[in-house]
């Protein structure tokens, strides 16, 4: 089962879920933190158990003003939470008359009979017990009345989260048009990838979810003996980096099929976003890391096994024609501005990519020795800069290859750069149907409101992990 393409694909699609949600849980607190809801419902429960018409906020301003209230968080508008002990108490000081001098709670019952008519008199009558109780007995009631206007609370802000989260979801999913099928569908084209993305999955997922944790730790105001320690989360976000980096590489394009066509220039802006074109050594520098990891080695082999044509254009675009102790398949000699351009054989479709999106393939023979330069045949004229060039198969192609017509061999290395340079955006109602959009769309917002931790638990139960 575990080797099963759907299995892999769905491993996949989970991982995506998981990124969706970290992302929203992330946004979702910063909502919280930033319009101080916890704090305001807080505020109006306890405003509607000690104020009416009668007193207005008057109650509450003294509740308020009291030393155990004031420590909790510096004053009303910070008040996140509150112990039962600390309302009683606060509550037994703001009803007290100033001419009782006993104990605030022993005298509670007869501070509330002082007050004057109206519903919080009438209110706290209810659920006082009869005069003559004992300081223990006040204590009890009042606390009680506080758990159950408490655990009211607690549903109905679990209630509003649940909301924000769909809310929130809903934003990210249709700005960033991410529609589950669709990506489906992506990773089913290329199977021999998503195996190898499938089994670096855990790996990722670990890393998403605790620097998921650590930033709402942080957005939340966690003390730090809470959080992950710094150099943990350096070391772990290198190695996902790592990671994701060798399987954008691999895939010779980077970017998940999401996105509108207008977000292309902010996607060319975005430091997330990896440019072959731009940082050629990118890939190569990623797998020479990644290679010298103990830990990330494994990974780099599956990721090789499923696309060894892509990575050998990393390493050779990096410099790197030989990997010690393994075989890189074909030598790849990367284009020099102002040398000719190796043969080339005809073109192979790039993994994970359409059918109409074809790589050129080029030949030549292995380097001598590992100083030595790699020798390649003069074509009979000069062609055109080559652009990314992958060799045909894993075993080396005899530099004899008769070199193709230039013509045609410039119109294969423009089909490349077409292809490099296009992205991959979600589905469009042009050429997709409005239901598959819209469940798509669906399954996405779903997933997402469901919570990192929820995607966490079930990749690592799927992976066995």
């Amino acid at each position: 089962m575990f080797n099963s393409p759907l299995f892999q694909v769905a491993l996949c699609v989970l991982l995506v879920f998981l990124i969706m949600s970290a992302i929203v849980s992330v946004l979702q607190q910063i909502v919280i933190q930033f319009f101080r809801l916890k704090s305001s419902t807080l505020q109006r429960t306890v405003r509607g158990l000690i104020s009416d018409d009668v007193y207005k906020m008057e109650i509450a301003r003294r509740f308020y003003s009291h030393p155990l209230t004031a420590s909790v968080s510096g004053g009303e508008a910070h008040a996140t939470t509150m112990d039962a002990m600390t309302f009683v108490t606060a509550l037994a000081t703001a009803v007290q008359p100033r001419w009782s001098a006993g104990d605030p709670i022993a005298t509670l019952p007869a501070s509330v009979a002082a007050l004057k008519d109206g519903a919080l008199k009438t209110r706290l009558s209810l659920i006082l017990p009869p005069a003559g109780a004992t300081r223990d007995e006040v204590i009890q009631a009042v606390t009680a009345w506080f758990n159950n206007a408490e655990g009211k609370m607690t549903e109905g802000f679990t209630a509003s989260l649940t909301a924000l989260s769909y809310g929130i979801a809903t934003a990210v999913t249709l700005l960033f048009n991410v529609s589950t099928l669709h990506i489906a569908d992506n990773f089913h084209s290329n199977a021999q990838l998503t195996a190898a993305l499938a089994a670096i999955t855990p790996t990722l997922a670990a890393t998403i979810d605790q620097r998921t944790t650590a930033l709402n730790g942080a957005i939340a105001g966690t003390p730090p003996d809470q959080l992950p320690s710094s150099q943990t989360l350096q070391t772990a976000g290198s190695d996902v980096t790592n990671l994701e980096t060798l399987v954008a590489c691999a895939r010779l394009n980077n970017e998940l099929p999401i996105g509108w066509p207008w977000m292309a220039d902010l996607v060319k802006q975005g430091a997330s976003v990896l440019s072959l074109q731009t940082a050629p050594d990118t890939c190569g520098q990623a797998f020479a890391a990644a290679d010298a990891s103990p830990a990330l080695k494994p990974h780099v082999e599956l990721i090789e096994q499923a696309a060894p044509k892509s990575v050998a254009v990393s390493m050779a675009k990096a410099g790197l024609l030989t990997r010690e102790g393994r075989h890189v398949p074909a030598a790849v000699v990367p284009a020099t501005k102002g040398a000719p351009a190796p043969a080339a054989t005809p073109a192979t479709p790039v993994a994970g990519g359409s059918a109409a999106k074809a790589v050129t393939v080029a030949a030549a023979a292995p380097p001598a020795a590992k100083s030595a330069p790699a020798q390649v045949p003069a074509p009979a004229q000069a062609q055109p800069q080559a652009q990314l060039q992958v060799p045909a198969a894993a075993a080396p192609v005899s530099p004899a290859t008769t070199a193709p017509d230039p013509a045609e061999a410039a119109a294969k290395a423009a089909a490349v750069q077409a292809a490099m340079n296009t992205a991959q955006y979600g589905p469009d109602f042009k050429t997709e149907a409005a239901w598959k959009i819209l469940l798509g769309w669906l399954i996405t917002i779903v997933a997402a409101a469901q919570g990192a931790p929820f995607w966490f638990s079930a990749i690592r139960r799927v992976a066995g992990r």
